[in-house]
């Protein structure tokens, strides 16, 4: 790695801007050994899922400092470490991402670890309710039809709560290297004084450069951030010039005065306000 880079990646770490810091060390790594890329994206999974479980109420403050400062010890040892060189000959961009190349595999497998791991939070969040499902309804082979007995399954009634001024709600928009269209956005009652925001995205990664990572999506109810109880896609990122589709699903508290959605990555942010009309 070029000295200079080395330094403000350190610099970076100094300021605990490790996320930033672990963005340059890969950006600069483009064209290293594969090793060295790999280390270097499983760091970067490591630091989401910590991020992910404070949101969560998951790991404690002092639990989350020491985990992050075992990354910023593998970052700076990886700094220090001179890089080997590809033994073949360096590859252009596209070439680098294509299908059966080293890069894209150690991606994956970096994503892999990230999915698993959320997968299973979330997994354990969403299985008690779809435990008491009628199999019948779950058998897709099942050519005969259902006749729903409106007394044995009564019919949920419609939110009292509604859902006002939703931000760019069928209107692409681009922050960062990603263009997102919220293509539904509902609300469902879901306890007392608590309702579920489900919120329906496309997403196409814009980057000319390679992959895209996704930002984070929050709500702010009163300023006080919330992240995905459920999401139906659970990659970090988008390969290039590729799209994918999420479902996501917020547990609001109705007592709240203002809410907002709000985008982050790289210290830059998209915030927008919207209502729930009682």
């Amino acid at each position: 790695m070029v000295n200079d880079i080395s330094k403000q990646a350190k610099a970076l770490i100094a300021e605990n801007r490790l996320e930033e810091a672990l963005d340059l060390a890969l950006d600069s790594e483009q064209h290293a050994s594969a090793g060295r890329q790999h280390s270097l994206l499983l760091l970067k999974g490591q630091l989401a899922m910590i991020r992910e479980q404070e949101l969560a109420g998951l790991l404690d403050l002092k639990e989350a400092m020491q985990q992050r400062a075992k990354i910023a010890r593998s970052l700076l040892k990886l700094l220090d470490e001179k890089p080997v060189a590809p033994a073949n000959k360096t590859l252009s961009p596209t070439a680098q991402l294509s299908t059966g190349s080293p890069v894209v595999k150690y991606i994956l497998l970096g994503a892999l670890v990230l999915g698993v791991l959320l997968g299973g939070f979330f997994f354990m969040k969403t299985i008690s309710k779809s435990g008491d499902a009628d199999p019948a309804q779950q058998d897709p082979s099942s050519e005969r039809p259902m006749v729903r007995d409106e007394k044995q399954q009564p019919a949920r009634p419609a939110s009292p709560i509604q859902l006002q001024d939703f931000p760019m709600l069928g209107q692409p928009f681009n922050f960062s290297d990603i263009r997102y269209t919220f293509r539904e956005a509902d609300v469902e009652d879901y306890a007392d004084g608590q309702i579920k925001l489900i919120l329906k995205m496309n997403l196409e990664c814009r980057s000319n450069l390679g992959v895209c990572y996704r930002e984070e999506i929050r709500i702010l109810a009163d300023d006080k951030p919330i992240a995905p109880a459920e999401r139906e896609n659970l990659d970090g990122w988008l390969a290039h010039r590729s799209t994918a589709g999420d479902v996501q699903v917020f547990i609001l508290d109705t007592a709240a005065k203002t809410y907002h959605i709000e985008l982050s990555k790289n210290n830059s942010t998209w915030k927008r306000g919207f209502g729930l009309l009682r």
